[in-house]
């Protein structure tokens, strides 16, 4: 009789368990509820696994594009960014109809953003980033989240200026000053808008201090007062521009 009640329990189990998994007869509807019950118990491995199959078996459905999302959000939140881009990048270039693209957009850029490097290494994906949340702008004006992504576009820039300034400098170190100076003129003329505005012009000064070409380098500072009267940096191109460098100094324009 134990045997028989064990046996009994066991066929319950196994039809409760059979009943919580996808059937072949569900419908779009019902396979979307499963994965996103999936996805809000932040179980996002298996949610992603469940995404994508709504996407391949019901292409046709209305909840394909929610799919595609999720599919990306779940990659998204596992920190699986490059594959996320890529779902998201399809929502964006194969769905235009849908609600979700300005969404998908954003995300595709905060995509690249997440996988943006610290200044010193190659920003090709900053610059990818930077281009997305443009992107996002461009296509929605009026989206709420227009500020978030404009502070993106701002925090990416100094990014991008950063490492041309760094550039510059390197060269500047090994004494290569028309190379230091194409450098710094890129972050003064691309990335004016930026926190590495000033470092670039007293990096050119510095450089026109170094070759002792001081016309050159008083002229640069009258534009410097000109242009960051508040800048930390005022009272050291003062200093440099009354007494020239002599040999290597610390880098006090480094933020």
């Amino acid at each position: 009789m134990k045997q028989v009640v064990i046996l009994f329990l066991a066929g319950l189990l196994l039809i409760n368990c059979a009943g919580n998994r996808p059937q072949p007869e569900w419908t779009a509807e019902q396979y979307f509820t499963y994965a996103k019950k999936i996805f809000e118990k932040e179980n996002y491995f298996d949610s992603a696994t469940e995404f994508a199959v709504i996407v391949l078996r019901y292409p046709t459905s209305a909840l394909v594009d929610s799919a595609q999302y999720l599919l990306g959000e779940s990659h998204f939140q596992m920190d699986e960014h490059l594959v996320a881009a890529v779902e998201f990048e399809k929502l964006v270039n194969t769905m235009s109809y849908s609600p979700l693209v300005a969404e998908a957009q954003l995300r595709l850029a905060q995509c690249y953003m997440e996988m943006s490097p610290r200044s010193s290494l190659d920003q090709k994906d900053t610059r990818r980033a930077l281009k997305e949340f443009q992107n996002f702008l461009e296509d929605f004006p009026a989206h709420a989240k227009r500020d978030e992504a404009e502070k993106n576009i701002s925090d990416l820039r100094d990014k991008l200026a950063e490492k041309e300034w760094i550039n510059g400098d390197i060269y500047r170190k090994m004494r290569e000053p028309e190379a230091a100076q194409i450098y710094y003129d890129l972050v003064l003329e691309k990335y004016y808008d930026t926190s590495w505005a000033d470092d670039a012009l007293y990096g050119k000064i510095r450089v026109y201090v170094d070759q002792d070409k001081l016309d050159k380098a008083r002229a640069e500072f009258a534009r410097f007062q000109k242009l960051f009267p508040q800048s930390p940096l005022l009272e050291s191109v003062q200093a440099i521009i009354s007494e020239p460098i002599v040999g290597e100094t610390e880098s006090v324009e480094a933020k």
